[in-house]
């Protein structure tokens, strides 16, 4: 297209129609592939000259051209033409790594024009450069034939590291990984692990490949960057992890502003390069640029960076690095999702109270949402909030698939419905949505907890032995309370009475010595010896009021064993007072077995219908 209109300026818009009649394409792909044009044809290296770049205006050829105006008739070659074609395009193809077919096209597609009058450029550099070139257009062009990447399910981009080793920059180097995270996970057809999968592996020496078997995906994505002065240069590898084949590699030096155009041109290049189908939807979500402003996107990623860490006091620093981000961009979008998720994990966590937290983050959200209507992230936060603080079950149920179903990668916010959707006794459906947030980020330790416990709710018992343990054997330091109260359950249900024992001895002796542990464990065996199962929700209860007496699951402890030794009276007494307390388990009553003894009182039905009002 440059060489026919050679000497006139080519806008941007022009050309993408020009060789991209039918397909959505980044401004980032044009720049890239006269970048490699130029490259190609060597220009500079002869002082030669071929394409010139006329600022915020577009492209203009410049090398000379010499037009060949000959007749051939029916535009047939003569056979000695045909032979000498088609050997310079087989050696070429197998340079450029062209499939027969490809270089059929290629040789079409130079046969054709002779029987008309044609601009030729007298050079062999640029006959390789077109194969080049077009070897470019067929990797960027879609493949509408092609499987989503053959065998590709999984993606992982692990975090990108510095160039320069003695200069690292981390809020840079996640907010590159986590842009990617975020655009790539709009894609439905495949499962993109979240950031928190992945913040492990930014070690300088880490093994990329290593990290790919560890997380159990089919390819991943490495990459580094580096900034200096106004510049940013970023360097990618998409790697298939079975055998370590590089699928596309890409170097990006440019201005530090167009960091937003580097990102848009990985994500598509890695698309293409896997031959992904995109619905025009998520193509529009894989361009969209929230900001242009660098400043305030500069302070996005510094509130992302620090959210990760997950503390009260990380997310208050988060929450005023996206309100800075706002007070320079006022139409930033994810921004005002970034306040909206940050004021409902303050609440969460009781940093501030329900009336501090959580209006001013509906407000965010809702402002997210106006701004961008497909924002998962303002939804997901909307619908957290609608459940937590306005008792909205059927908006926040809309509100929670709205966000799944524009991003379905997103395992927090499939972990939130889950739980929602225990909370209103939808055990099967909570069960679907665990085991999808769990597929997408399987070493997460709170995700197979959060599919344990719903699996117990279904009266799966070996299911929740399984994903417990796999929390113990990943963490043996997580929620250690929490593990063993699922673990003695399933135990007790399995009539395993040696290991239940084992593991209720552990949650009765929490903050206890050792030697504490190993009376528990002798005294709840003796227990069971004399009078079998009875005895030993009868000697739970006892030790857990004599060594739990000030922690804050006395009274479900107290609930679970009355429940199983029958008693209606005591179960509910006990569980008033959990509720009393606001104990987060008493939340999901609803399903949960250890209570099926009272479920047909009527005092367990006014009980649930008080807790739903008050939570």
């Amino acid at each position: 297209v440059l060489v026919e209109s050679g000497g006139r300026v080519m806008t941007k818009e022009e050309l993408m129609k020009r060789v991209w009649p039918d397909t959505i394409v980044e401004e980032a792909n044009l720049s890239h592939n006269i970048y490699k044009l130029r490259e190609a044809l060597a220009e500079g290296r002869d002082g030669e000259k071929y394409i010139e770049t006329l600022p915020r205006r577009g492209y203009r050829f410049v090398a000379k051209i010499t037009e060949v105006d000959q007749e051939l008739g029916d535009g047939e070659l003569s056979v000695e033409e045909h032979t000498r074609l088609k050997v310079l395009i087989e050696e070429v193809g197998e340079e450029k790594n062209l499939t027969s077919l490809d270089q059929q096209v290629v040789a079409t597609a130079a046969i054709e024009p002779r029987a008309r009058k044609l601009p030729v450029i007298l050079t062999a550099s640029l006959i390789l450069a077109a194969v080049a070139a077009f070897g470019a257009y067929k990797l960027l062009r879609p493949q509408p034939s092609a499987p989503n990447g053959p065998g590709v399910r999984s993606i992982a981009v692990l975090p990108f590291r510095p160039l320069v080793h003695n200069n690292s920059d981390p809020a840079l180097e996640l907010g590159m990984t986590d842009a990617l995270i975020t655009k790539l996970s709009n894609i439905g057809a495949v499962i993109v692990r979240p950031t928190s999968a992945v913040l492990k592996y930014n070690k300088l020496e880490q093994d990329p490949l290593a990290a790919g078997r560890e997380q159990g995906v089919d390819v991943l994505l490495d990459g580094k960057i580096q900034r200096s002065a106004d510049r940013v240069r970023v360097t990618a590898q998409l790697i298939r992890v079975s055998d370590g084949v590089l699928l596309w590699g890409g170097e990006f030096n440019e201005s530090f502003t167009n960091i937003f155009a580097v990102q848009d041109s990985i994500s598509g290049q890695m698309t293409r390069a896997l031959a992904l189908r995109l619905t025009q939807d998520e193509q529009k979500r894989l361009a969209d640029r929230y900001t242009q402003n660098i400043e305030a996107y500069q302070l996005y990623l510094k509130a992302r960076h620090v959210m990760e860490k997950r503390t009260a006091e990380d997310v208050r620093r988060s929450l005023d690095y996206f309100t800075q981000a706002i007070a320079i961009d006022g139409n930033y979008a994810p921004a005002y999702a970034g306040i909206a998720y940050s004021y409902y994990l303050l609440g969460a966590f009781k940093a501030l109270t329900p009336e501090e937290a959580y209006p001013p983050g509906k407000k965010a959200a809702l402002k997210a949402l106006e701004l961008d209507p497909s924002l998962a992230e303002g939804y997901a936060a909307l619908a957290r909030i609608k459940d937590a603080y306005d008792h909205d079950v059927v908006g926040a149920g809309e509100d929670y698939r709205r966000a799944l179903e524009i991003n379905p990668n997103d395992a927090s916010t499939r972990r939130s419905y889950s739980s929602y959707l225990l909370k209103l006794g939808r055990v099967d459906e909570a069960l679907q949505e665990a085991q999808k947030a769990q597929k997408i980020d399987p070493l997460l330790l709170i995700g197979n907890a959060n599919l344990a416990e719903v699996f117990y709710h279904s009266r799966q018992w070996d299911e929740t032995l399984k994903y417990m343990r796999r929390v113990r054997e990943l963490d043996a330091s997580f929620r250690t309370n929490y593990v063993s109260t699922f673990l003695y359950l399933s135990y007790m249900r399995k009539a395993m009475f040696e290991e239940a024992i084992r593991e209720d001895a552990k949650r009765l002796a929490l903050g206890a010595s050792p030697e504490t542990e190993t009376n528990l464990v002798l005294a709840l065996t003796e227990a069971y010896r004399t009078t079998g199962e009875s005895g030993i929700w009868r000697k739970q209860i006892e030790l857990a009021q004599k060594y739990q007496a000030k922690n804050p699951d006395l009274a479900l402890f107290m609930a679970e064993a009355f429940s199983n030794l029958g008693d209606k009276d005591q179960t509910l007494h006990w569980l008033n007072r959990a509720a009393d307390e606001k104990h987060p388990a008493t939340w999901v009553l609803r399903s949960d077995p250890d209570f099926d003894s009272v479920r047909s009182d009527p005092r367990f039905e006014e009980l649930l219908q008080r807790i739903a009002k008050d939570n």
